[in-house]
């Protein structure tokens, strides 16, 4: 279940900056403004393109972050309900998106181009968008299964082929071509990527805390980050085959698991309506929770990224922070910079 948050103020995003060092510091947080004009509005996903333009999908279309602020791209070239649930970069430069209709896009030097789906009418939301270095393109759909996307070749996989379950909420690529999957079915790995027979299904038999599995962090060489429905959070390691489940997390009952984003050396993870738990997996393997001191109380944490300047920006459904950048002097002490 989706939960919406409406305000009667502007929406907005969190913006800190995760430096090495400062792990164990208190991050700063700053208001960034989305929208101008007061339409409440969800921020749905979050993603950066090759130019280092910050994107985001929301409940009211597109917004893009230049450094300036952010401007709402109007969509000319499409009726398609404004409501983008789901964003990714391409490799080549600009952005795929999706919105809850099951309509499919691509934003590229200043155009929106509608992507086709062959003979399959997509009518689900769109969940999670993966883009391969191929330029495969990997959809979430809500209740159809998956679909692949390569070139002119276009393939969708559900229950009979394999997967558990044809409801999707992520997919993600981890950095030896492995494709993972959360569903209402569990976790989902496809490795070869060739063989619609190839999908390696993982359920609480095999350790996941619940079978519902909602964010998936791929991004780590030997881990995969895993936020599930009411299990909260879990780490699998494939080289063991193993599932971990840090303590703070064996009593998990605050809702579904939102976002996850893995630093050097800390999972950060957005809940439905605890703000964002910090859990440090080497080192002192502290866990710390960012809520009420820090604006998170009872907040939605959607998403979240970290940029390519290495400031962290969080979307949620509550409030939005602004861009502040500190260093570390050679004492070791915090400092300002523009």
């Amino acid at each position: 279940m989706r939960v919406y948050f409406k305000l009667p103020f502007l929406l907005s995003i969190l913006l800190i900056t995760a430096v090495s060092g400062l792990q164990a510091q208190i991050p700063f947080f700053k208001s960034v403004q989305v929208s101008k004009t007061g339409v409440p509005l969800k921020i749905n996903g979050i993603c950066q393109d090759n130019d280092k333009f910050i994107w985001l999908a929301t409940t009211d279309g597109l917004y893009r972050y230049s450094g300036g602020g952010f401007e709402k791209i109007v969509l000319k070239e499409t009726t398609e309900p404004a409501d983008v649930s789901s964003i990714a970069p391409l490799p080549d430069g600009g952005v795929i998106f999706g919105n809850r209709k099951g309509g499919i896009f691509k934003f590229l030097n200043g155009v929106v181009r509608a992507i086709p789906t062959g003979s399959l009418v997509v009518h689900s939301s769109i969940g999670g968008i993966a883009v391969s270095p191929q330029h495969e393109i990997f959809v979430a759909l809500q209740g159809q299964g998956l679909l692949k996307i390569a070139g002119d070749k276009i393939e969708n996989f559900t229950t009979q082929d394999g997967l558990p379950d044809n409801y999707l909420y992520d997919v993600a690529i981890d950095p030896k071509g492995n494709l993972w999957i959360g569903s209402d079915g569990g976790l989902t790995k496809w490795s070869g990527l060739e063989s619609k027979n190839a999908f390696q299904n993982f359920t609480t038999v095999n350790g996941l805390p619940d079978n519902i599995v909602r964010r998936i962090d791929a991004s780590a060489e030997n881990s995969i980050g895993i936020g599930t429905e009411e299990g909260g959070f879990v780490i699998y390691y494939p080289g063991t085959n193993t599932f971990f489940i840090p303590e703070f997390f064996r009593e998990w009952s605050k809702g579904s698991i939102t976002s996850i984003l893995k630093l050097e050396n800390e999972y950060w993870i957005g809940t439905q309506r605890d703000g964002i738990v910090d859990y440090e997996f080497k080192g002192y393997k502290r866990t710390r929770q960012f809520t009420k001191n820090l604006g998170f109380e009872g907040v939605l944490v959607n998403c979240m990224l970290k940029d390519h300047e290495g400031n962290i920006w969080i979307g949620s459904g509550v409030n939005c922070t602004c861009r502040l950048e500190r260093k570390l002097n050679s004492n070791g002490n915090l400092m300002e910079h523009n």
